[in-house]
C-alpha cells in the first residue's frame, strides 16, 4: 500500500483521526509528500479532525511543526518530549477507530528522496489498545500542560511577592536614614540604627528571592558581551575597601592579577556572583577577627578556564561537608543563606564551576572559581573598522526587535540589507548573483528555512546560507536533507551584533 493521503483518510468525515510521528524526520516526510496541500484542500466542515502527537527531542523541532500546522482548525499537536533516538522512523494512522496502518519511512541520502511503506495493518479489537493508549498519552499531555501553567502561576505570584515586599522596604530605609540625621538623642539613634540593619537586610532577602525564583524556574535570559574579567574584579576589590574603610574593620582585600584575561558572559550576573562570594568571606574575616582577603586571577595551560581563587580569614569551612554552605538558607552565613547559593547557580549557567575548601590551620577559607575562558588575546570588541568589500547581505525572518536591532547596527557599518519577513515575497524578488549570503530563519511563517534554503541554491550556486536558530537541535534535521551543509552555518539566538560580525570578517577572509 503506497502512502496515499486521499485513500487513508477515505470515509473519515466527521470521523477522529489519530497520527502518531515517532520523530521529527517523519514530520518531514509528510511534509514532502504534500501534506499540506491535502489539509488546504480539506479543511470544509466535512473534514475530519485530527490529532497528531509527535517525539520531539527539543522544543524548537516541535515550535517550526506547530508553525506549520497553524493555519488548520481541524488540526490539534502535542509533543512527546523524547531524548532517545529512534533507529526506525515511523508514522501510525488510527482511522475511525478501527483501523491502524503502520508505515515506515526510509531516506536515500545520495538521491535526497524519501521512501515510505506500509509495515502492517490492524483491524479489530487490537486496534482499541492503541486507541486507548494514544487517549492516554494525549491527556497526560494536557494533565502536563495543567501543572505548567500551574507552576507559571507559582512563579509569577513569587516574582510579584517579591517586588511587593521590596517597594515598602526602600521607604523605610529612606526615611529612617534622614531621621537619624535630624535626631541627637543616642537612645533613639540606636532604635533607628536596628531599623535600618533589619530593613535592609529584608531587602536583601527579597532581592535574593527574586534571584532564585528566576535561576530555579527558567533558565535566566543572559546578556552576553566580553570583557577583561580582571577588570570587572580590580573594581570589586575597590569599592570593598571602600567599605571597609567606613566599617572600620581594617580587613584590607588584595588583588592579583594580570590585565586581558577575557571572558564572554553576562558582566552584571557575574558581579553579583564575586559580591555574594566576597559578602561570605568579609562577613567571617570580620567575625575571626582577620585582616586579609586576597583574590587570585590565574590560567592553566592544559584549560580554558579563568581561575579565580578567593581566600579569606575567617574560621574556615566544616570539613565534613563543605558543599553544604551553597544550599539554601545555609545557617551562620551573616544573611539570610541565599547568596553563595545563586553565586553558584550564576558562575554553572556560564559553564563554570565553584568549589570550596579551607587553607592552612585556621586560616579561614577558599573558594576556586572557574569560568570559561575567551581568550587572552581576544579585543574587548570586534574590529567594526575594516572594509566590507561590498557584501550584499538577505535576510528572511520574522520580525523581532533583537533581529531589528542587529540589522540596524551592520547597516551602520556599511553592509548592504535586504529583509524580508514574507519568504515568498523573497523569492519573487530574488535575483541571482545579488547577494553574497543570506540569513534564513528555521521557519518563516510556515516555510521550512531548508526548503527555503534549497530554492534559493537552485537559482543562484555561489550564494551561501547561515540558519538562525535558537538550539542546536536542528543539526541533524539539516544534516538529513543536505550532506553539502557543515554544522558552522548556524548562528544562534538571541542574535548578537558580534556573532554577525565575525562571520562577516570570516567570509571576507575566505
Amino acid at each position: 500500500m503506497e502512502f496515499n493521503l486521499d485513500k487513508i483518510f477515505e470515509g473519515s468525515d466527521q470521523q477522529q483521526v489519530d497520527i502518531f510521528l515517532n520523530s521529527y524526520y517523519s514530520f518531514l516526510f509528510l511534509k514532502k509528500n504534500s501534506f499540506y496541500d491535502f489539509l488546504k484542500a480539506n479543511t470544509d466542515t466535512n473534514s475530519p479532525a485530527i490529532r497528531l502527537l509527535i517525539s520531539c527531542k527539543d522544543g524548537d523541532q516541535y515550535d517550526s511543526i506547530v508553525d506549520f500546522f497553524k493555519p488548520f482548525k481541524n488540526v490539534q499537536v502535542k509533543n512527546v518530549l523524547s531524548s532517545a533516538e529512534p533507529t526506525e522512523h515511523m508514522i501510525t494512522i488510527i482511522t475511525n477507530q478501527n483501523l491502524v496502518s503502520f508505515f515506515k519511512i526510509d531516506y536515500n541520502t545520495d538521491k535526497r528522496m524519501f521512501t515510505c511503506k506500509l509495515s502492517d495493518s490492524l483491524t479489530g479489537d487490537i486496534v482499541t489498545f492503541f486507541y486507548t493508549l494514544f487517549v492516554n498519552i494525549w491527556s497526560t499531555i494536557d494533565k502536563n500542560i495543567i501543572l505548567e501553567k500551574r507552576n507559571i502561576f507559582q512563579q509569577d505570584f513569587v516574582d510579584i511577592a517579591s517586588h511587593q515586599l521590596r517597594n515598602p522596604i526602600l521607604p523605610i530605609i529612606g526615611f529612617s536614614k534622614t531621621l537619624k540625621s535630624k535626631i541627637e538623642d543616642p537612645d533613639m539613634l540606636d532604635y533607628l540604627n536596628i531599623i535600618i540593619k533589619n530593613a535592609e537586610k529584608l531587602k536583601n532577602i527579597a532581592n535574593d528571592i527574586l534571584d532564585i525564583s528566576k535561576i530555579e524556574a527558567n533558565p535566566l535570559k543572559l546578556d552576553f558581551e566580553i570583557f577583561d574579567l580582571c577588570e570587572l574584579l580590580e573594581i570589586i576589590a575597590r569599592d570593598y575597601n571602600q567599605f571597609s574603610n567606613k566599617d572600620s574593620s581594617g580587613i584590607r582585600i588584595l588583588f592579583q592579577g594580570r590585565p586581558n584575561v577575557f571572558i564572554e558572559a553576562d558582566k552584571e550576573y557575574i558581579k553579583q556572583a564575586f559580591e555574594n562570594i566576597l559578602n561570605n568571606s568579609y562577613f567571617f574575616t570580620k567575625k575571626n577577627e582577620g585582616n586579609k582577603i586576597i583574590i587570585s586571577v590565574f590560567e592553566n595551560d592544559d584549560d580554558f578556564y579563568a581561575n579565580v581563587l578567593i581566600e579569606d580569614e575567617g574560621p574556615g569551612i566544616p570539613d565534613d561537608d563543605p558543599e553544604r554552605i551553597f544550599t539554601k538558607f545555609y545557617p551562620n552565613s551573616g544573611g539570610a543563606g541565599l547568596g553563595l547559593f545563586i553565586s553558584k547557580k550564576i558562575v554553572e549557567i556560564h559553564g563554570g564551576s565553584v568549589v570550596v575548601g579551607n587553607r592552612i590551620d585556621d586560616i579561614g577559607a577558599k573558594f576556586l572559581i572557574k569560568i570559561p575562558l575567551k581568550g587572552t588575546n581576544v579585543p574587548g570588541q570586534p574590529d567594526y573598522n575594516k572594509s566590507t568589500d561590498g557584501l550584499k547581505l538577505l535576510i528572511i525572518d520574522d520580525f523581532s526587535e533583537n533581529l531589528e536591532t542587529v540589522k540596524e547596527s551592520i547597516l551602520s557599518l556599511g553592509y548592504d540589507i535586504d529583509h524580508f519577513e514574507d519568504p515568498y515575497n523573497a523569492i519573487e524578488r530574488f535575483v541571482p548573483g545579488k547577494y553574497s549570503l543570506v540569513f534564513l530563519g528555521i521557519n518563516v511563517k510556515g516555510l521550512d528555512g531548508f526548503d527555503l534554503y534549497d530554492d534559493l541554491k537552485k537559482r543562484d550556486k555561489k550564494i551561501k546560507g547561515y540558519f538562525m536558530s535558537s538550539s542546536k537541535i536542528n543539526k541533524e534535521a539539516m544534516e538529513f536533507l543536505n550532506n553539502n551543509m557543515m554544522y558552522d552555518h548556524f548562528i544562534y539566538k538571541p542574535l548578537s551584533l558580534n556573532a554577525f560580525v565575525k562571520i562577516l570578517r570570516n567570509e571576507q577572509v575566505n
